[in-house]
């Protein structure tokens, strides 16, 4: 699962962790600013934290990028870099470092 954790009411130190473990992973997520939730028969949220103060947690997200074949949307199950750093996004969608950054 995944927590989203702001005291201080300043987006800059929002803190995304772990919500089972309380590992930081922010550094393994793109943040900017704003929010946009969409209530239907099941409740989405695309964040994007700002001025606030929240301390939310996530029983299921999902990460989308297009698709190269389809050209839709679809989830992300793993994103790998050229450095062999690699995240998966478990099927909660709490995102962990699976193979360790060569820096």
């Amino acid at each position: 699962m995944l927590r989203i954790i702001n005291d201080s009411g300043n987006g800059v130190f929002t803190k995304f962790v772990n919500a089972e473990t309380g590992e930081d992973l922010s550094k393994l997520l793109a943040i900017s600013y704003g929010a946009t939730i969409t209530i239907g028969p099941v409740v989405t949220a695309k964040l994007e934290p700002c001025i606030l103060s929240a301390d939310v947690t996530i029983n299921h997200a999902e990460w989308l990028t297009k698709h190269p074949i389809t050209g839709q949307f679809e989830p992300l199950a793993a994103m790998e870099f050229r450095d062999g750093s690699r995240v998966e996004f478990a099927e909660d969608g709490t995102p962990q470092l699976v193979a360790p950054m060569n820096r």
